[in-house]
């Protein structure tokens, strides 16, 4: 069973080294997600805290992590900062399934879970934007 989690930033911190074991993961496998190899776990690590960092520091993002059984399996980012004319558009970036739970609908259940918090908060047009 897959249960899907948005992300605080009072448990962000729980979540680095997970997501970055499964970042670094889908690089090695050759996943198109903005990075070349070689990228090691040290890269993956310093990615996660940028971005906690951004979104402890009033950056707009959102995160859902997927898991199974208790184990990180995937993540999904939801970008909410868009320029004033777009307050109905959000980014959908790093979607991510780690190698070893691929195949088991876990990018379904962390996009119909982006999808429901991305309506509720009145933001319907989603684009990949990077």
């Amino acid at each position: 069973m897959i249960s899907i989690e948005k992300v605080d930033n009072n448990s962000m911190q729980h979540f680095i080294a997970p997501l970055a074991v499964t970042l670094m993961q889908c690089v090695e496998q050759g996943t198109s997600i903005g990075f070349v190899q070689p990228f090691g776990l040290a890269q993956s690590t310093a990615f996660w805290e940028a971005k906690f960092q951004q979104k402890r520091s009033g950056y707009r993002l959102e995160l859902f992590v997927a898991s199974i059984k208790g184990v990180i399996a995937g993540c999904v980012m939801l970008d909410l900062e868009t320029s004033a004319n777009q307050t109905h558009r959000v980014d959908i970036a790093k979607l991510l399934a780690h190698p070893h739970y691929q195949r088991k609908g876990i990018a379904i259940e962390l996009m119909q879970a982006l999808e429901k918090h991305a309506l509720l908060i009145g933001r319907s047009l989603f684009s990949t934007g990077y």
